[in-house]
């Protein structure tokens, strides 16, 4: 069975079938798979596409809720890009699980945050903004717990917090470094294995609009590797003034 054969059996056995713009091309496109692929066998999908292809099966019954449990593990770029996009433009519940800072902090906007002791705690804002809070709290517990969070918002002791903050956000701005530095080890990899394949296929004389969907692939992904570049860069920027 060709994937676009699998797929259109997921659409017409689902309740995606009866959606509209919920064909098996649409679904391909969505999914990010290139247009070459369509007529390849299940069984030689490669991992990244297989794991895009359950998504896929997920997508293609409607669903108003997405429960992701560590999403980002073991993905390769192109398929994480997709899973950023589905969560981005879905529009029904995700509740996702994960402890991939860079991760969190593109795609979900609740936090539903276990502290532990039965503790759980709901913060409305990004992932970002909840370790500052934190960070603030426990500042605040340290120094005498309600009374020091007070003189902290009145002033008092501002010197103190604002150095052990730093420090703090030193730490986490440099975990968050070498996340990015493993992962734009892994894009390019990516990038490497997709120029391969693109020239190979143009010196094996693969039509024009096959080389241009490859091409396109590729493209996107350096586009991505460059805002990982990017986010890298203000990082690097900002411990300097630490």
């Amino acid at each position: 069975m060709t994937l676009f054969e699998f797929v259109k059996r997921e659409v017409d056995d689902g309740a995606g079938g009866g959606e509209a713009g919920r064909t098996p091309l649409n679904l391909l496109k969505d999914l990010n798979f290139e247009k070459a692929r369509f007529q390849t066998p299940i069984s030689r999908l490669s991992g990244g596409e297989r794991r895009r292809l359950q998504f896929l099966q997920v997508i293609a019954t409607n669903p108003n809720v997405l429960l992701l449990d560590e999403p980002s593990n073991d993905l390769d770029i192109t398929t994480m890009g997709v899973v950023e996009d589905l969560i981005e433009h879905f529009k029904g519940v995700v509740v996702v699980v994960s402890h991939d800072v860079y991760f969190l902090s593109k795609s979900v906007s609740t936090i539903f945050a276990f502290e532990g002791e039965g503790v759980v705690k709901c913060f409305e804002g990004n992932i970002g903004e909840y370790m500052a809070k934190r960070e603030l709290e426990a500042e605040a517990g340290k120094r005498g717990g309600k009374k020091d969070a007070k003189e902290v918002a009145g002033g008092k002791g501002v010197k103190e917090v604002k150095k052990d903050n730093t420090t703090k956000e030193r730490i986490n701005m440099e975990r968050e470094r070498k996340k990015l530095d493993e992962r734009m080890a892994k894009m390019g990899k990516e990038i490497e294995r997709a120029e391969g394949e693109y020239g190979k296929a143009a010196n094996e004389g693969m039509g024009w609009s096959e080389l241009a969907e490859l091409e396109k692939g590729l493209n996107a992904l350096k586009e991505k590797l460059g805002n990982v570049e990017e986010r890298w860069m203000e990082i690097e920027e900002a411990l300097e003034v630490l």
